[in-house]
């Protein structure tokens, strides 16, 4: 009555047993919990020629069930000479195909930061920055929002200086 939860015992929560204790819950259990780490890449145009980055880049991740939540910061001291679109490649899970609707995109993440032009390079008409993910991939494709137009667009080499510094969450189902 406090507005305190009171777990029984001081167990936490059993996702084991049935409501008296006893036996197993199958349609409840928990079955697949897994937590790593990993290294973000940043591709332009499926390479990375003399890209490097800094000690502030890493990933970690932690999967429930279906469900992936990702941790990322990149963290650039050279951008390297590749153009194209910006993707972050091998991310630890492949995106589920369970498409909603007709869509082919099932994941959409926003970017953090104070402000866009602090942390990437010509982002004058940048609302948003963001990034999706198609089914069957787990590539994390890096777009922005374009202010003047309202139109979702791939970031680039061109988005990106070679001091640039992010971090951002993702979740995605598989």
């Amino acid at each position: 009555t406090d507005g305190n939860l009171i777990v029984a015992n001081g167990h936490g929560i059993d996702f084991g047993a049935t409501a008296n204790s006893s036996g197993s819950m199958s349609s409840e259990l928990l079955d697949d919990y897994e937590e790593g780490t990993f290294t973000p890449n940043l591709h332009f145009g499926g390479s990375n020629t003399g890209m490097s980055f800094g000690n502030n880049n890493g990933g970690s991740y932690t999967k429930v069930g279906r469900m992936v939540y990702v941790h990322i910061r990149l963290e650039l001291t050279s951008k390297g000479s590749s153009t194209g679109n910006a993707v972050i490649p091998n991310l630890p899970f492949v995106v589920g195909n369970i498409q909603s609707g007709a869509s082919s995109i099932e994941q959409s993440c926003a970017i953090g930061g104070y402000q866009q032009n602090a942390f990437l390079a010509n982002s004058t008409n940048i609302r948003a920055a963001g990034c999706k993910m198609m089914v069957n991939t787990n590539d994390l494709e890096l777009t922005f929002n374009d202010f003047t137009t309202g139109d979702h667009i791939d970031m680039t080499q061109a988005n990106f200086d070679n001091n640039t510094s992010i971090a951002f969450d993702v979740m995605y189902q598989v």
